[in-house]
């Protein structure tokens, strides 16, 4: 890492005054089984910046966070890494997110400590991609994973309106992340469909999918996915603008463990301005043999 700093001072310095960036305060009130209520204000933000020289580029994302009542912290540096771009292939080293998923709800398998849809953090590792012609594409990485290191190996097609993404990670480590999986997408008059199989030759459940479609509904766009995430989960999300300044998202879904579904649903109602957002939300879940939880919240981001 300190061999990389020189090249990262030469390549974000200059990019400072190009950097964008935003910054949310909000509260929340959340209701728990039992009558206990716990409430107080949260702060977030998001920076981003990939400054290039020539063929050498910077990449930089993060997503830092504080949680005032529980007093937690959360860096979010999703991406920090250092890349050098030809027209046939790019490589790249640092730290960074390696998403995997075909579904656009369900997330049946994910690297462990690289990123998933509640974790923005990444994890260390180095990587060649080739990109022979658009929509197709081979990834060879290396990765350092929370449990143990990895190689993976990745593999996009695209063939007329059908999409394929072949997947294998491996680790000598018995307890390194070891998965096959294949993904597909095709566009079927007004739907996409899609789906993914996994296969953990290490773990005492081995299989893991998901099934999933979209289409636009009236103004919005409705997705429906459904598969087997350890355990059985349904998911569903509609998300259509209101007027010309509002957006509003709806998801639901549940899960099923043990003979005892246990549902939730959220809402996000967001105002729209030209350099900043409103965002009203609010959220009931299940928690299994407990009871219900419910939540409301609201934030005001900013964009620089």
């Amino acid at each position: 890492m300190r061999r990389l700093l020189p090249l990262l001072l030469v390549l974000g310095l200059p990019a400072l005054a190009q950097l964008r960036f935003d910054v949310a305060v909000g509260g929340y009130a959340q209701l728990l089984p039992g009558g206990e209520l716990v409430a107080g204000p949260r702060f977030a933000g998001g920076l981003e910046f990939t400054p290039t020289r020539g063929p050498w580029r910077l990449t930089v994302q993060a997503y830092p966070s504080w949680d005032a009542p529980e007093a937690h912290f959360d860096p979010g540096l999703a991406r920090m890494t250092v890349g050098y771009a030809t027209g046939t292939f790019d490589v790249e080293a640092g730290l960074a997110r390696h998403p995997l998923a075909t579904a656009q709800l369900l997330e049946p398998y994910r690297l462990p400590g690289c990123g998933s849809a509640n974790d923005p953090n990444g994890c260390w590792s180095a990587w060649v991609e080739a990109l022979p012609r658009i929509g197709t594409g081979l990834k060879l990485a290396l990765l350092r994973t929370d449990a143990g290191d990895a190689g993976l190996a990745r593999a996009n097609l695209r063939w007329r309106e059908l999409e394929l993404h072949l997947t294998a990670v491996y680790g000598p480590n018995p307890t390194a992340p070891a998965v096959a999986g294949l993904g597909a997408s095709e566009r079927l008059d007004r739907w996409i469909v899609y789906g993914e199989g996994w296969w953990l030759p290490r773990a005492d459940d081995p299989a893991r999918g998901a099934l999933g479609a979209s289409t636009y509904l009236g103004d919005g766009l409705l997705t429906l996915e459904a598969g087997y995430v350890d355990p059985w989960t349904v998911a569903g999300a509609y998300s259509r603008p209101i007027g010309e300044d509002w957006n509003l998202d709806l998801t639901a879904g549940a899960s099923l463990a043990g003979g005892e579904w246990t549902p939730a649903a959220s809402g996000v109602l967001t105002y729209l301005m030209s350099d900043a957002d409103l965002r009203l939300g609010a959220e009931g879940v299940r928690l299994s043999g407990v009871g219900y939880a419910w939540s409301l919240s609201v934030d005001v981001r900013a964009y620089y």
